[in-house]
């Protein structure tokens, strides 16, 4: 699969943690994003079953720490565990205090290729026209405030 088709998976990751402040402050309102899709299309793409991301001591925890800040200076709630506690909590994770875990209630999966479908129907419910397989070569903001996406 190509880079670019990522997106058309049937299921992707959701969660809040990020390793830089600028992504993770912008994940509490795409909650509230994806709830009023939901809401207007009646249809349920965001699933939450909490996201854990794990490392081995020493390898890649710098990375988690990241995350951790970063949450923290978001104020977005998380639990760290050891992988002691990861396994006795998840014991599908045959883990042990050679791991670090940062636990995230609130991610879960967003079913993304019925979720496209979902965001066109209701952008042309509203009006939008959709042109597809034509690549945007730039978006503009027109004088009037509107969002124009140059194609040619």
């Amino acid at each position: 699969m190509k880079q670019d088709e990522q997106s058309y998976k049937i299921r992707r990751a959701f969660r809040l943690s990020y390793h830089d402040d600028r992504y993770t402050r912008l994940t509490p309102d795409t909650y509230k994003a994806w709830a009023e899709v939901e809401e207007e299309s009646g249809i349920q793409l965001v699933h939450k079953t909490g996201c854990i991301q794990f490392a081995k001591k020493g390898e890649v925890d710098d990375l988690l720490k990241k995350y951790t800040d970063s949450m923290s200076n978001c104020n977005i709630s998380y639990e760290v565990l050891n992988g002691t506690e990861l396994h006795k909590r998840f014991p599908q994770f045959a883990t042990d205090d050679s791991h670090i875990a940062v636990y995230d209630k609130d991610g879960g999966l967003v079913n993304s290729g019925l979720g496209i479908a979902v965001h066109t129907q209701l952008a042309r419910a509203h009006g939008a026209t959709i042109i597809e397989n034509c690549p945007v070569q730039r978006i503009e903001r027109a004088s009037d405030g509107s969002i124009k996406a140059r194609y040619k």
